[in-house]
């Protein structure tokens, strides 16, 4: 079958499933927006070109809707290029997410057409309502015009779909519930064999920035946001410190690119508002901002933290804290659904009742005064890089049987 694979930073979640297909002797032609190295006879790829910039001074919720609309006409006209080059897809697997499946049976009406649904926005009982950071923040009071917006176009993409997937029941359960029977679950997987391999390779040769040397508690996040309790951490840190005077602290992750919520509103970052609010009652010699990293050694270090702290709002799971959880170095988590799912699959995370530095000051203690070790790898079937890609795929076949 030929198969028409579309994400703006492609492969991204589709990057399994993409190889699994290839090795089943399946075509593939991917869009998106970046570079792809993946190579392959049967495997194409091509970019498309925004064709225009927003509108300036336009109101700062209607942003969001003509960001998607630009990008979704801007990848109809490459669908249109396409197809005149002869292409004709079986199956569309795509993210709606930033628009590009809005115009998608303009072009083609008869593919099977399947959809990531990775998150439905509500005003109350979910990150817009869970906590407040206590720093004033930019664009304050627009989320709750841009929710009905980002919901639009997920309302539009799951009304075009044959059938749609999402990675956590959680997530699913967020979507109105007409549309559930519509969603199956398939998480994006992860690949607990590239992770031992590269304990296997570097374990002898770790150096990176001289942790080795030290005992160290650690922090990650895509980026350093109130989104993934980066606020609490930091307020955590100057009582942790005073606790154990001995350890260090590893926080990974970008100041300021990739954000998910808004940025303060009197300081470029939340790193640069938070370093303020704390002023002296940080060590700073022993805190170490290590940036966005490699996923090598991403592994490398989490592997060798004494306790790992992953933090969020009511929002989409990380890839990062099955990661680390998967690893069996002690974690330490927020209670709420989208987490509890995923954690009692794993004996060694523990998770906090409250969203408080409180809190989690008392459970990294905890570790920390028992001297509780990190357990073996491990990593349960439904999250397995292997399991799920073979679910998925087989679940793809389905679909084409159905319809």
């Amino acid at each position: 079958m030929k198969f028409l694979i579309i994400h703006i930073g492609f492969p991204g979640q589709f990057e399994h499933i993409v190889k699994l297909l290839l090795s089943k002797g399946h075509s593939v032609h991917g869009v998106g927006l970046c570079t792809c190295n993946i190579a392959h006879e049967n495997f194409s790829y091509s970019t498309y070109k925004i064709i225009s910039t927003n509108t300036q001074g336009i109101f700062a919720a209607a942003d969001e809707i003509e960001t998607k609309i630009i990008r979704g006409a801007s990848i109809k006209n490459h669908y249109e290029n396409l197809k005149r080059d002869g292409l004709r897809p079986d199956i569309c697997l795509i993210h709606p997410g930033w628009g590009e499946a809005l115009y998608i049976k303009q072009v083609w009406e008869s593919p099977l057409v399947i959809t990531y649904q990775e998150f439905y926005y509500h005003l109350r009982g979910s990150d817009l309502d869970y906590d407040n950071p206590g720093i004033s923040q930019a664009n304050s009071g627009i989320s709750e015009y841009r929710l009905e917006l980002k919901n639009a176009l997920a309302l539009h993409s799951l009304a075009l779909s044959d059938s749609c997937i999402s990675p956590t029941k959680w997530q699913r359960s967020r979507f109105p519930s007409e549309f559930l029977p519509k969603i199956s679950v398939f998480h994006d997987g992860i690949n607990l064999k590239v992770i031992s391999k590269i304990l296997e390779v570097q374990s002898n040769t770790f150096s990176f920035k001289n942790l080795r040397d030290y005992k160290y508690i650690s922090y990650a996040a895509r980026c350093l946001e109130p989104y993934r309790g980066f606020h609490l951490f930091m307020r955590a840190l100057p009582d942790i410190q005073r606790a154990y005077p001995w350890v260090n602290i590893v926080i990974i992750g970008a100041e300021n690119k990739g954000s998910y919520g808004s940025k303060p509103k009197d300081y470029i970052s939340w790193k640069k508002a938070l370093l303020h609010e704390l002023g002296e009652s940080l060590d700073l010699s022993k805190i170490h901002f290590l940036d966005t990293l490699p996923y090598p050694d991403y592994i490398q270090v989490l592997s060798h933290s004494l306790v790992h702290t992953y933090l969020s709002y009511p929002f989409v799971l990380s890839w990062g804290f099955l990661v680390a959880c998967s690893l069996g170095i002690p974690v330490v988590a927020n209670r709420i659904k989208m987490i509890e799912e995923a954690a009692i699959h794993f004996e060694n995370c523990s998770l906090i009742e409250e969203f408080s530095s409180y809190k989690l000051v008392s459970a990294i203690s905890s570790i920390l005064d028992n001297r509780i070790k990190r357990k073996r790898l491990y990593l349960p079937p439904i999250y397995d890089i292997h399991h799920v890609t073979g679910n998925l795929y087989e679940f793809i076949l389905q679909q084409t049987v159905k319809s």
